[in-house]
């Protein structure tokens, strides 16, 4: 995932995605002439800063852990009624 790249275009604001640069009012036509980059951004900005090979978790584990959670704060939520 950290590895998954989206195209952008040079803009005056820096690189920006197409829904980002139609976001700010660039035409079709305009976004023709700028400069495009096939693999410019990355798709999911917020994961570059995890490193998955040192500090994976155990996603089941953690499924667990809040699916019993859930299950206890719907019995507390039942019992105050």
């Amino acid at each position: 995932m950290k590895k998954d790249r989206i195209p952008a275009y040079k803009t005056e604001c820096g690189l920006l995605p197409y829904s980002e640069a139609r976001k700010k009012k660039y035409t079709s036509k305009q976004l023709e002439q700028l400069a495009y980059v096939p693999s410019a951004l990355p798709r999911y900005l917020v994961l570059q800063s995890f490193d998955f090979t040192q500090d994976s978790m155990d996603i089941l584990l953690r499924y667990e852990e809040l699916f019993q959670k859930q299950s206890q704060c719907k019995r507390e939520w039942r019992e105050q009624r």
